[in-house]
């Protein structure tokens, strides 16, 4: 796929993620309270140290899971933008953006925050990115979403079953997503 702009040509290929990274959509039988979009961008950052994954805080619906780094992508802001904005806030690092890889989708109808009737869609971009100069992890967006980030090896991080994986599980699309990226040629 190519895109033309300001005397730019960019060409990139996409390579979709197994349909099993996929949620399939729910529909409703009542109306929803609640009509919610979000558009996030997530990013697999490797490194020396391994693969970068970032622990959901109590502010979300899912504490103690572990995702990749990203996030809302805000009004106005490119995509590539705000994900390289979400890992320096999540976790301090500072990545090159490699490619987009999978565009991914899930809806759901349910109870939302305050006992309402959500119908919410996810769409998530998941890129590839590398951190040339690893640190210690450190949360800068203290009191959002993100209660801790770490490094895990690339191998403990697909195998529920090594030493290393992380305590608390990982979200299944971002599983997929780190099993996808070490498949990758």
């Amino acid at each position: 796929m190519t895109s033309d702009a300001d005397d730019a040509v960019l060409a990139y290929e996409v390579t979709s993620l197994p349909a099993s990274s996929r949620t399939p959509c729910v529909h409703a039988t009542e109306k929803a309270d609640l009509v919610r979009q979000r558009l996030a961008a997530y990013a697999v950052v490797t490194s020396e140290r391994g693969v970068l994954l970032t622990r959901l805080s109590q502010t979300t619906g899912r504490p103690g899971l572990w995702i990749l780094p990203g996030g809302g992508v805000d009004a106005g802001e490119h995509p590539a933008e705000a994900v390289v904005r979400e890992v320096w806030e999540e976790a301090g690092q500072d990545v090159e953006l490699g490619e987009l890889v999978d565009v991914s989708s899930s809806h759901r109808v349910g109870i939302g925050r305050g006992d309402v009737v959500e119908d919410f869609h996810a769409v998530r971009l998941l890129f590839t990115a590398s951190c040339s100069q690893p640190s210690e992890p450190v949360v800068h967006d203290v009191g959002g979403s993100t209660e801790s980030a770490a490094w895990f090896s690339i191998a403990d991080a697909v195998d529920p079953e090594a030493p290393g994986y992380p305590e608390g599980g990982m979200a299944s699309w971002a599983l997929d997503a780190v099993r996808a990226f070490a498949d990758m040629p």
